[in-house]
């Protein structure tokens, strides 16, 4: 096995990386992946005519599940709101659904209360004010704190979870 000798170190400084490896992925061509694409294409046709599709891309890091996504936006004639699932994440409730909301709402991922709070009051008011008495729920899906509206405040425990499931829907509807 080698040596080394307090002789044979070299100090050295490593700048920032300036591109990555095998060129820009959203510029070169995508090979091989026509059935998933179909499949995601067909997804998206379905929402268009109204009947949402999950569709659940997955595999080993490296793969090219970004990629496809990234194809599958720069088709589409659609305004998309994007969330991944970071797998450090994993046991934080809602995280997915945290990302998308705050994009929907324009509103940063670090952006705090106040800010986040204000954003989904306005939007709520503007498409649908029968859920402004459930803004509480939509808040904690945003990890925001909000007090608790009458209504929020009688919502029995065991009603709790699906209430706010179908108030998240029905503001993303």
């Amino acid at each position: 096995s080698p040596r080394f000798h307090d002789t044979d170190m070299i100090a050295a400084s490593v700048g920032p990386m300036l591109a990555g490896r095998g060129g820009d992925a959203a510029t070169s061509a995508l090979v091989g992946r026509e059935p998933e694409m179909r499949v995601l294409r067909e997804a998206t046709a379905s929402t268009v005519e109204g009947s949402g599709r999950v569709v659940d891309l997955g595999g080993e890091p490296g793969i090219g599940k970004s990629r496809l996504v990234q194809e599958l936006l720069a088709s589409a004639a659609l305004p998309a709101h994007v969330a991944g699932c970071d797998q450090y994440e994993r046991e934080t409730a809602y995280w997915p659904m945290r990302a998308l909301l705050r994009s929907v709402l324009g509103v940063a991922a670090d952006a705090q209360g106040s800010d986040v709070l204000g954003a989904l009051e306005t939007a709520v008011a503007e498409r649908d004010e029968a859920l402004l008495p459930w803004v509480p729920l939509i808040a904690t899906v945003l990890d925001v704190e909000c007090f608790p509206t009458p209504e929020v405040a009688a919502l029995a425990p065991e009603f709790r979870q699906a209430r706010l499931e179908d108030t998240v829907v029905r503001f993303l509807t």
